[in-house]
């Protein structure tokens, strides 16, 4: 492999007078003082490949191919120039290697259409702009150890026809001494048809990919929309769609930190074989999903309880304002489960906590109001599993409940209803001191200790 920063210095030089698409000056790489692809030409014969036109299937199993430019050499050449932002001017990219990444830039597209082509003329090849790669088993984009400050947006990335093991966005560190990649947003972004959308993947301990910010993107047919595979990655995921093929995940969770998640829509297949799980967590810190809904899964949410510590009980998990449509499991994990919606119409799914799980539950639907499930329907307690606190309109339910304690002396006069542990009064009708304990109840303005 050749190194590019000596070929691209050289490129932007011979790029002082060119123009770009739009006929618009291209100075040094730039125009208005912005960074554009278009400023940066292929060469005529690929360095890096030998190759200058990729050989590429123009439907999926047809065996059918269509020779395209190859743009890996112009993209690798125009990232390292561009310390700041870069815009990728419409259309498609064809690349057959990965384009490393590097800090304090900003790549930008037109849009996130991942179309390819028309069909019959029914369906315009829609305007924006694609990267798609062409070989197995490589990412699009790969972040390594010590980079930050970087921001993707309003791109497409595609798996090409026929390939198999792709990645969209690859961030992998942990063998070299910069244990530090920080600092990441991805925005308006759509993924499609990759092994992996989004793959963390830390080879040790230490290596810290944090502070990530993923929003308003698509992970269209991804085996795994997202796959964090890392003790130290702290993520904000929001407003993110997933279509998720048969057995697949939306979000896979083998090792994570601290994440919140939140407006995440998901769609598997309309039968079966149904993708597995929209969110699977294993390894976890703290964890917050709020306002999730989805169907044609296995489960909504697989929890498979635990964390740095060994255990799923140390650092809790909060699921708020979420429609489950096809059931949760919990093993081994604390849960705080608020006004969530469990089951669609007048059907009821799978809430079950399993292993040594605790579980704070207020305010959760476990069907429609009215329906005839709802009276009784609560978490399912499984093994050591146990409902802590457990509250909705008909009943409030504690596994254990202790009351404040006061002498004698110091239980005043509260309103009617109070309890308290009395440590010093007799079991008597009427409270008095010089006993062992009694609970105290407060009726009908008097304290009562039988």
């Amino acid at each position: 492999m050749k190194k590019t920063t000596v070929i691209s210095v050289f490129v932007i030089l011979l790029l002082t007078f060119t123009s770009d698409v739009l006929g618009q000056s291209c100075s040094g790489g730039k125009i208005n003082g912005i960074y554009y692809t278009s400023c940066f030409t292929r060469y005529s014969n690929e360095e890096n490949t030998g190759v200058d036109h990729l050989n590429v299937p123009i439907t999926s199993g047809s065996g059918t191919t269509v020779a395209v430019p190859n743009d890996t050499r112009r993209l690798k050449d125009a990232i390292v120039a561009s310390l700041g932002r870069l815009v990728f001017n419409e259309g498609d990219y064809y690349i057959d290697e990965e384009l490393p990444l590097y800090s304090y830039r900003t790549l930008e597209g037109t849009g996130r259409s991942s179309y390819l082509g028309t069909i019959n003329g029914y369906y315009p090849n829609h305007p924006s702009s694609k990267i798609i790669q062409t070989e197995d088993n490589l990412s699009i984009f790969k972040i390594g150890e010590g980079i930050t400050d970087v921001a993707i947006r309003d791109l497409a990335l595609v798996a090409g026809y026929g390939t198999s093991g792709t990645i969209g966005i690859l961030a992998q560190g942990g063998s070299g001494t910069n244990q530090s990649s920080i600092s990441f947003q991805f925005s308006n972004l759509k993924f499609s048809g990759f092994s992996k959308g989004i793959y963390v993947n830390a080879t040790n301990d230490e290596w810290q990919f944090d502070n990530i910010r993923l929003d308003h993107s698509y992970f269209e047919s991804c085996a795994t929309g997202i796959y964090i595979d890392s003790y130290n990655s702290g993520w904000n995921i929001t407003s993110i769609d997933f279509l998720v093929p048969a057995n697949g995940y939306g979000i896979y969770m083998e090792k994570s930190t601290y994440t919140s998640m939140s407006m995440l829509i998901g769609n598997g297949p309309i039968s079966a074989p149904y993708a597995e799980a929209l969110i699977y967590v294993k390894d976890h810190g703290n964890l917050s999903i709020r306002n999730a809904v989805s169907e044609g899964f296995n489960k909504d949410l697989d929890i498979d309880g635990d964390s740095i510590y060994g255990t799923g009980l140390t650092y809790p998990i909060y699921l708020m304002n979420n429609t489950f449509m096809n059931g949760i499991s919990i093993k081994d994990s604390t849960v705080i489960s608020t006004a969530n919606q469990f089951g669609f119409g007048l059907g009821d799914v799978p809430a079950l906590a399993k292993g040594t799980s605790r579980i704070y539950s207020i305010g959760d639907k476990f069907c429609f109001e009215g329906a005839s499930c709802e009276t009784n329907k609560t978490y399912t307690l499984q093994d050591d599993a146990k409902l802590v606190f457990g509250s909705n309109k008909y009943k409030t339910e504690v596994d254990t409940l202790m009351l404040g304690t006061r002498l004698y002396a110091g239980l005043g006069t509260p309103a009617n209803g109070t309890l308290y542990y009395c440590s010093n009064c007799q079991q008597t009708s009427t409270c008095a001191s010089g006993g062992t304990g009694a609970i105290a109840k407060r009726i009908n303005s008097a304290w009562k200790c039988n």
